[in-house]
């Protein structure tokens, strides 16, 4: 499965976009307000990709594309909200994630409302769902609450590089989590394993070693325990 890749935007709408990555070009959805632009070359892109089952129970897979890994992670955190769709999920996006997380917290149907592509069902479904405190403990996990910085912070071509490698970690990180959880581990077991890991010098290549990582930590910790 791709998680990320460095492309060259080659065609962009309010909904889809192409990108050409290692010689093969790929056709991707996006929210209306992506930020791609057909000037961007050796762009990091951020994708998730989803399964469907067609009426004729052929399996047919979608990509989304994302500028950065804090928009795919909410991506998904809608995704978790129960009859929210993928082109519900978009059209949520077309707003500040703060402003919508402030109002699914503060429980305030009328200022969702009052945000562009959110109808009263949809406002249900999100003030009715807990995805603001999912959100919240990844942004703790991993720290992530204030986001990427940019060129205008000050930084040069390394400083941007490691911003990149850092945000290529923590999407590794995360997507770990959502294994572990999946795979029975609890919340508390996970953060207290990442916290006493140096990630940046253990040999990881993908998720499925960070994986393995972790839960040798948690094993050792298991071992310290008994």
């Amino acid at each position: 499965m791709i998680t990320s890749v460095y492309a060259k935007i080659e065609y962009v709408t309010n909904t889809k976009m192409l990108f050409v990555a290692n010689n093969w070009g790929y056709w991707v959805n996006v929210k209306p307000n992506s930020g791609f632009s057909r000037t961007d070359n050796n762009v990091l892109v951020f994708l998730h990709e989803m399964t469907f089952l067609a009426q004729n129970n052929a399996i047919n897979k979608e990509l989304y594309a994302f500028k950065s890994l804090k928009e795919k992670e909410w991506f998904k955190a809608l995704l978790s909200i129960n009859g929210v769709g993928p082109k519900t999920a978009m059209n949520v996006m077309v707003n500040k994630q703060e402003d919508v997380l402030a109002l699914i917290k503060n429980n305030d149907l009328n200022g969702l409302l009052r945000l562009e592509n959110i109808n009263k069902k949809v406002a249900t479904m999100l003030l009715a769902s807990d995805v603001a405190d999912k959100h919240y403990f990844k942004n703790q996990i991993m720290g992530t609450d204030k986001g990427s910085p940019s060129r205008d912070d000050g930084l040069d071509d390394n400083d941007n590089k490691d911003s990149s490698d850092d945000e290529l970690l923590s999407e590794l990180v995360i997507e770990a989590i959502d294994c572990l959880i999946n795979l029975g581990y609890k919340e508390d077991q996970i953060k207290t394993a990442l916290a006493e890991l140096d990630l940046k010098n253990e040999s990881i290549n993908d998720s499925a070693d960070l994986v393995a990582v972790i839960i040798k930590q948690i094993g050792l910790r298991t071992s310290e325990i008994s």
